[in-house]
């Protein structure tokens, strides 16, 4: 399931605070003032793409976006997180293994992500959408049984033929 703007952004903020992508923006100057130029944190994301030489470079030597940026890994485990292929207390064990980073800051990071209002509705999305279903359902239901029950009544024009 893809993931929607805030959960960019909210990547992003982990990104800053821990930051997770320091070594592929420190020494790249026109990434770092274009990044710095960035206000909407969702637009961080491509501003790398664009800009950034270090992921160029490992982009041309083969390797994938999610090799090279950690943003992309954690974007995937917040992805198998709303697709139910691991839960919640699979995130800290996960986190530390493909962000590189120690037992406190997984918790932390996982904390975060539990806790983001935008995360918890993307993992309840499927939920939400089934009932809206089931309500709509209902409501054709109830719409044919309205419709039979007036067919079934006899109309002035009827009634007067006779």
């Amino acid at each position: 399931m893809p993931v929607t703007t805030p959960i960019l952004s909210l990547i992003e903020e982990i990104m800053i605070k821990y930051g997770l992508e320091d070594n592929l923006i420190e020494n790249d100057l026109l990434l770092k003032e274009q990044l710095s130029e960035v206000e909407d944190l969702s637009y961080r994301f491509a501003m790398k793409l664009i800009f950034g030489e270090k992921i160029k470079e490992q982009k041309m030597a083969g390797k994938s976006l999610e090799e090279i940026l950690p943003s992309m890994r954690l974007k995937r485990i917040i992805e198998s997180l709303a697709d139910k292929k691991v839960s919640y207390e699979d995130l800290p064990k996960l986190i530390k293994k493909d962000l590189g980073v120690d037992d406190i800051k997984a918790d932390e990071i996982s904390e975060i992500i539990k806790n983001n209002t935008d995360v918890i509705k993307l993992i309840n999305q499927p939920l939400i959408e089934m009932l809206d279903e089931e309500d709509g359902k209902k409501e054709e239901d109830n719409s044919t049984e309205e419709k039979i029950d007036t067919t079934n009544k006899k109309s002035i024009a009827n009634v007067l033929l006779k």
